[in-house]
């Protein structure tokens, strides 16, 4: 888990950053009205719905 110290400099607090994985997010689409929540939680059920088919990229070659 992330402390919030490991999170950034401007996070000064020694506590763990709080862990909503387990967070139903049908449920929570279900109680908000806000258009803005509303859309964010569009795309995380759709994405945690196709999770097998999540992909990571990082590129750190070093500029040519």
């Amino acid at each position: 888990m992330i402390s919030t110290r490991e999170a950034g400099p401007w996070l000064s607090a020694e506590e763990p950053l709080p862990d909503y994985a387990g967070l139903d997010l049908d449920a929570l689409a279900e109680r908000t009205a806000h258009p803005v929540l509303g859309a964010v939680l569009a795309g995380l059920r759709d994405r945690a719905r196709h999770a097998a088919d999540a992909v990571a990229y990082h590129e750190d070659s070093p500029d040519r």
